[in-house]
């Protein structure tokens, strides 16, 4: 799928392998508990990569708590 996760404090760590924004908004959105991590914050930004629209799906929904760090 192009990201690994593990677990900080608690909560599922996500960190991509791969620049693909789909595929992390989705392992993001449908973990209710995470820490999106993004080593290298430049290689996520462009076209077709991070983009508000996909920030907003991570970070989006009730009864959750989601982190991105970068």
């Amino acid at each position: 799928m192009g990201v690994r996760w593990g677990v900080v404090r608690g909560r599922r760590r996500i960190w991509p392998v791969v620049v693909g924004a789909l595929a992390l908004a989705e392992e993001a959105a449908a973990t209710r508990k995470c820490v999106v991590w993004l080593d290298d914050l430049e290689r996520f930004l462009g076209d077709g990569r991070l983009s508000t629209t996909v920030v907003d799906k991570i970070l989006a929904g009730d009864g959750h708590h989601r982190v991105m760090v970068a």
